[in-house]
């Protein structure tokens, strides 16, 4: 396959930016790893999304250096490699490329699983990015296994402390990604998480295109994981399509990314400003301190929503309001202004006149023939008794597992 300097420039950004390449006629595959890079050429590790099939992709170019300038917005006469990227971002003096890691844990694992106590690890690559810092997937020179580790680069202390104590309270919890123990790694300076690996994707990058029988099953088993949470009294409180990994080979699924998790406390008022907005519950949208487990179910109902209506998102805005604006474009002002009136929740006069006469969409009027294969009565009836705006008129995770949908 030959791609041109302008294109294969495009694709390698794009591969290294969002790990996602899709080729023409719809072909969609996910980037799991770099397995070999040169100024020539790049050998990159694939998954077909659509059935968990791995291969090899190789990008050749002509004899003339690769030139990012156009891609990047700058001169770039050599590509760092992926090692050389890290030392870079996190200013390791003496480089990685040979660096063996001894990790010790304090903690053994509550079930006697084996301990990762005493072992040597090399970095192998990099599996995924955030505003905490990165996740690498570790492995035992000794004997191959694989580990991820979340290392947190200047976050707060407290929080740290905190997703510590939560990950440590949903240890063995089912569905949930497994936390080992937290490690100080020196060269990188940063505190670390050393959780289980799993070879996966996101759901987000298989949302809008799963089959009636794989909704079915993973949002049961999404469910399960949401379940685990809330009866050991904690709210995730950002579950979206990006903290949800599948293994479509397996069909295992990983609730994971406990960094803005809090423990409920029924009469401590919250901040309301957490999470990620396109799944945020109307109470959050409205400032509504006092909320409670339901703001993850909303959020639950939107992911599933946008699985069975085959649509990235449920709702879509830029701000607050534009996104309860877009919710009450669907559900009605009336029953917004019933909510406000019930808990007396304030809200701006701008805000109040930007969702008014709004009138209420059913939500059948969203079938099409693109989603009318999955899109069931049953279907619609749980998205309706999820995506409501009394939080307290919401399903648990507990009874959502047992409505009809789940028996069809």
């Amino acid at each position: 396959m030959y791609i041109n300097k302008v294109t294969q420039s495009y694709v390698l950004w794009l591969i290294r930016e969002m790990s996602v390449f899709s080729a023409t006629g719809g072909f969609s595959v996910k980037i799991s790893e770099v397995l070999k890079e040169s100024q020539q050429a790049v050998e990159l590790k694939a998954v077909e999304i659509a059935n968990g099939n791995s291969f090899t992709i190789k990008l050749v170019l002509d004899s003339k250096p690769m030139d990012f300038s156009s891609v990047y917005g700058h001169s770039s006469a050599k590509q760092k490699s992926f090692l050389e990227q890290l030392e870079e971002k996190y200013k390791v003096k003496d480089g990685l490329t040979h660096t063996k890691f001894h990790i010790q844990l304090p903690l053994e694992t509550e079930n006697m699983e084996p301990s990762i106590q005493n072992r040597h690890f090399v970095i192998e690559n990099e599996v995924g990015q955030g505003s905490f810092g990165s996740v690498f997937k570790l492995k035992d020179i000794v004997n191959s296994h694989t580990f991820a580790v979340k290392c947190l680069k200047d976050v707060d202390p407290e929080m740290i402390k905190k997703e510590i104590h939560i990950l440590e309270k949903m240890r063995n919890s089912r569905n949930v990604i497994h936390f080992y123990g937290a490690v100080y790694i020196e060269p990188l300076r940063a505190t670390c998480l050393v959780m289980e690996h799993i070879n996966c994707i996101s759901l987000d990058d298989i949302l809008d295109s799963l089959t009636l029988e794989d909704i079915r099953y993973y949002s049961h088993q999404l469910l399960i994981a949401i379940d685990e949470c809330h009866k050991r009294g904690i709210i995730h409180r950002d579950i979206k399509p990006d903290n949800i990994l599948v293994d479509p080979l397996k069909r295992e699924l990983r609730l994971i990314d406990f960094g803005v998790a809090d423990l409920y406390d029924a009469n401590k008022p919250q901040e309301t400003d957490i999470g990620t907005l396109n799944f945020y519950a109307p109470e959050l949208l409205m400032d509504y301190k006092m909320f409670d487990h339901a703001i993850d179910m909303w959020a639950f109902g939107c992911i599933f929503a946008s699985a069975v209506f085959r649509r990235r998102r449920l709702f879509e805005g830029d701000t607050f309001t534009e996104v309860l604006q877009d919710i009450t474009s669907v559900l009605g002002s009336d029953k917004l202004f019933e909510y406000i009136a019930n808990y007396g929740i304030l809200m701006n006069s701008i805000k109040m006149t930007e969702c008014a006469n709004y009138p209420v969409q059913t939500w059948d009027s969203l079938i099409t023939e693109e989603n009318s294969d999955v899109a069931t009565a049953e279907a619609l009836d749980l998205v309706d008794k999820l995506i409501v705006f009394d939080h307290k008129c919401r399903l648990s995770a507990e009874e959502a597992m047992k409505h009809p949908f789940f028996n069809e």
